[in-house]
Order: structure tokens, then sequence, then C-alpha cells
């Protein structure tokens, strides 16, 4: 648990630790999502950058082998929509 949410009542706090599981969760959810033989397939991840977000600003603790799959595939899926104005923006 973060040190920001040590505030917080401890049923909540406790919640808090299953943040790791959730964001990997979240990180298989975008894999399954993307196909790299599909290059729309770019598009169907977009929805989840909100909540990787969320994440982020709630500092969330996360598994750094997690973190390394998110930014490998978030460069992959750059990389990927050259043409895709769009994509390349919101990543």
């Amino acid at each position: 648990m973060h040190l920001y949410n040590a505030w917080l009542p401890p049923p909540v706090a406790q919640e808090t630790k299953k943040e790791k599981e959730s964001f990997s969760r979240v990180v298989s959810s975008i894999k399954d999502l993307y196909r790299p033989d599909d290059p729309d397939s770019v598009y169907s991840t977009l929805k989840w950058i909100s909540v990787l977000d969320l994440f982020i600003k709630a500092k969330s603790d996360v598994s750094l082998d997690d973190v390394v799959s998110v930014v490998e595939l978030g460069l992959e899926l750059f990389c990927k929509s050259q043409s895709k104005l769009y994509v390349q923006v919101i990543h």
C-alpha cells in the first residue's frame, strides 16, 4: 500500500492491496485486445488508457513486470499506428 493510502479506513486500506492483481488483469486485457496482424486493433486498446492513468495517479503498488509489459506494448502500438494520428496522440 502506498503511503498516500495510509489515511484510509482499515477495510478500504485492505482492499487497496488487491491493486497489483487488478493492474495485472488490466494488462492482460490490453494484450488480449491487441492483435499484431490487425492494424485496426490498436483502437480497441484506447479505452484502457484512462484506467492505466487511474493506477498511475493513485500511485498504486503494481508489479514492475506488468509496467514493463505496458511500456513495451505501448511503444509497439505507437509504432504500428503510424498512419493513425488519433491513436498516436492518445497513447
